[in-house]
């Protein structure tokens, strides 16, 4: 799995590690195994899952830009999933193997559904 940091327009992304751990999502580099931001699930506002070329999230929460530059020269479907807080925003690219498994683990854990809009860049 890879998390994508947002500097303005651009991003780039980084392997890492998803923990659900005493009422808390964190998320540790894989390569120093520090942790990256950690967020409890009480502070998490929405989930947004999508599989697209692109992430989704909800606009009236706060987010990347809309014109957001994804890391990587072909762009394929992938497995997005975003995290929002009302004051930050967390965006994951999911593996093929264990999407699915990381959002039944989220919704358990935190009792918040995961909105799974549909994709319109497939």
């Amino acid at each position: 799995m890879k998390v994508l940091r947002v500097r303005g327009q651009k991003s780039d992304d980084e392997d890492v590690v998803l923990s659900f751990v005493s009422g808390q999502i964190s998320i540790a580099s894989k390569k120093g195994g520090a942790t990256i931001v950690s967020e409890t699930y009480k502070r998490i506002a929405h989930a947004t899952y999508v599989h697209a070329k692109m992430p989704k999230w909800d606009p009236g929460l706060p987010g990347p830009p809309a014109n957001l530059d994804v890391p990587g020269i072909l762009r394929s479907t992938r497995h997005w999933f975003v995290l929002q807080s009302k004051t930050s925003y967390l965006i994951l690219r999911l593996d093929d193997s264990n999407w699915q498994q990381i959002l039944d683990t989220f919704e358990l854990r935190t009792g918040l559904a995961v909105d799974r809009p549909a994709a319109a860049d497939k």
